[in-house]
């Protein structure tokens, strides 16, 4: 019966294949030994941008396929110049590339991962001039870029960067000290900027502001911006925009720039901020406000060319909280201009506002454009408008309503067009439709005598006198008279009144 025994006991010890005999038959487990280790990246990525970091991991496994501790390990490149990695498995790319990484035990087990070190990775000052190199494609801003310094430095932007922006995150030019930013793609190499992120919401990164101590010559050319311009609420400090220029004196270039769903305005401008010379083809579509702000006296800046679509309220908006002190024209954009409040034309060095063909200014409620005096001071300013009547896509300039057409008319829903004595004898009105004025006794008011100076125009719904004229003294011209042209339509006072106001 024991010979019987032991025999069994041989026998299991035949067939067993993952067990151990000892001397005496009984079957005892193998010791569990490290065999394999796998190395891994954290959330399974397979690139890493030079200047980033990522942690690798690594698991280990015995002789039957167990999970197990891998005791100490060793990290190793295989290529020191293009990723470092320290004893944590910390890995930093350092050069574009593709590189091996390697953790191995203390018995000599080895795992290994390849990486390929691909794009750069930005964040905090500029205060050397650098450029931005297409090689290193794609560039992330991982927090803000401010670029600035006492030696002025540039950024340089090559044609064909794409820049993928962290959330949040935004490139600020001359903040507390100068520097520039060039950023000139081409035609065929546009530069992108975009949000890091597979499926973005507008707004997703702020994007580029140039501050007060922007560098002349600063430029955008050629470059296509999405889902930018976070909305804090507040048009200011560039906060509300994809691009902005909030500073005196500051202009930069902006040319063949295309902005896409914004989630506040395309491009704003104000306080002195104005676009420099040679910006042209600005496109903005989708953006959850306006497409362009600016301030009224530097809106003679704005580009021309480009498109306008799909945005929240498909106006040009002009802060009119600043006068027109500059001589200058508002071209015809294609889109209307939304005035904010009073609009004053005025200054000492006598400004003339010109409104090209087909111009539409549209104003808020009580508000009025003065000409020729301002703020109660007195300075000489001068409007014209001279619209046409040809059969072409070019047509009357008009002032209207803020609201939209759709909504009910409204007679004296704003002022209406104030000639003071201070307004300049080259002022000259033709082809003009003002509509829905008259709130201050009539739709257009001047002081004293200009002569002829209104023809071919058309005054309707104005909840007092389409013209009136105070003659100071003087035997004013009858601006109805049927020479002139002028067309009353749906006016609650005279065609043309006289008479103090």
């Amino acid at each position: 019966m024991k010979l019987d025994t032991l025999r069994l006991a041989g026998a299991l010890c035949t067939l067993a294949i993952s067990t151990a005999c000892a001397d005496n038959g009984i079957v005892t487990p193998d010791t569990p030994e490290l065999t394999s280790i796998t190395v891994a990246a954290e959330e399974n990525r397979t690139e890493l941008p030079v200047n980033g970091a990522l942690q690798l991991t690594a698991t280990g496994r015995d002789q039957d396929g167990a999970a197990m501790q891998t005791g100490p390990l060793a990290w190793s490149s295989a290529d020191t110049t293009r990723a470092r990695i320290d004893g944590q498995g910390v890995v930093t790319g350092r050069a574009n590339g593709t590189v091996i990484l390697t953790a191995a035990s203390a018995t000599g087990i080895k795992g290994t991962l390849t990486l390929t070190i691909r794009g750069a990775v930005h964040r905090g000052p500029i205060t050397q001039s650098e450029t931005w190199r297409e090689a290193d494609n794609p560039h992330y801003v991982a927090d803000d870029v401010v670029v600035a310094g006492a030696s002025s430095p540039r950024l340089t932007i090559e044609p064909g960067v794409e820049i993928r922006f962290a959330e949040h995150a935004a490139i600020f030019v001359g903040g507390q000290q100068p520097g520039s930013l060039t950023a000139d793609g081409t035609a065929a190499k546009k530069i992108r900027f975009v949000a890091d992120d597979a499926s973005p919401d507008k707004g997703h990164y702020y994007g580029v502001y140039f501050d007060r101590h922007t560098g002349a010559g600063s430029s955008i050319r050629h470059a296509d911006f999405n889902h930018c311009g976070i909305d804090r609420g507040q048009v200011k400090v560039g906060a509300d925009a994809c691009i902005a220029a909030v500073e005196p004196n500051v202009a930069p270039t902006i040319a063949d720039v295309t902005i896409q769903n914004s989630g506040s305005n395309g491009i704003v401008m104000m306080d002195g901020g104005a676009f420099g010379p040679g910006s042209a083809n600005v496109s903005v579509s989708g953006a959850e406000l306006f497409p362009l702000v600016i301030g009224a006296d530097f809106a003679g800046t704005l580009p021309d060319g480009g498109t306008f679509a799909g945005n929240g309220t498909n106006r040009v908006r002009i802060f009119s909280n600043e006068p027109v002190t500059r001589t200058q024209t508002w071209a015809n954009l294609g889109i209307a201009y939304s005035v904010s409040t009073d609009l004053m034309i005025g200054g000492g060095g006598s400004p003339v506002l010109t409104l090209a063909d087909s111009v539409v200014l549209r104003m808020p409620s009580g508000a009025t454009v003065y000409v020729g005096n301002w703020s109660g001071n007195g300075e000489p300013g001068g409007l014209v408008a001279l619209g046409s009547r040809t059969e072409t896509a070019a047509g009357p300039v008009v002032f209207t309503r803020i609201t939209a057409d759709s909504d009910a008319p409204g007679k004296g829903h704003w002022d209406g067009i104030l000639f003071a004595r201070q307004a300049l004898g080259d002022s000259r009105l033709r082809n003009l439709s003002v509509e829905w004025a008259g709130g201050s006794e009539g739709a257009i008011l001047t002081r004293g005598d200009r002569g002829a100076f209104i023809t071919d125009s058309f005054i309707t719904g104005s909840a007092g006198c389409g013209i009136w004229v105070d003659p100071m003294g003087t035997t004013p011209t009858d601006l109805s008279a049927g020479a002139l042209n002028n067309v009353f339509a749906d006016n609650d006072g005279a065609a043309f009144c006289v008479g103090d106001f």
